[in-house]
């Protein structure tokens, strides 16, 4: 007659599942949060130069008027041409931009003089997934005063 007599189900126990994906969802805030709060510039782009990922201070360090989040999914493509204006070599700056990410190579310590008298250490690190690029993690530390104390101690050496 068409009318449904019983009803099958399975059940299964998916507390494990729950709890790492609660543990990852956790790592991943955890992580977050540091790099929101770290006192480096920290931008993360994606393979396609898209921004996953900024902080407070990088926007402080080139004067992004902006928060953080909004900047998430924003291209970053021309950033360095919109950028250049604020060091002392402002072709040098988009030149070596464009030739660490077309290397691919991890880059330490590069050094950056703006035109305020800042100097900046720049650190570049490509994120794989085995052999697949992934995007790119740039980190940027204001390093003025490290570079005045060193210069003036070198100073006093030199009387």
């Amino acid at each position: 007659d068409k009318i449904p007599i019983a009803a099958q189900g399975i059940v299964r126990d998916i507390t494990k599942e729950k709890e790492y994906e609660d543990q990852l969802i956790e790592s991943e805030n955890r992580l977050a949060t540091l790099i929101l709060n770290l006192d480096s510039g920290i931008l993360l782009e994606d393979e396609n130069r898209k921004i996953v990922l900024t902080n407070n201070k990088f926007c402080e360090l080139f004067q992004i008027p902006v928060a953080p989040d909004n900047l998430v999914g924003a291209d970053c493509s021309d950033a360095a041409e919109q950028n250049k204006h604020f060091f002392n070599d402002p072709e040098g700056f988009v030149s070596r931009i464009n030739k660490i990410i077309k290397d691919k190579k991890t880059v330490l310590g590069d050094e950056l003089i703006m035109v305020d008298g800042k100097v900046l250490e720049r650190d570049f690190i490509p994120i794989y997934k085995g052999t697949e690029y992934q995007g790119h993690l740039w980190s940027y530390r204001d390093i003025t005063l490290n570079r005045r104390y060193r210069q003036s101690i070198e100073n006093e050496k030199q009387k």
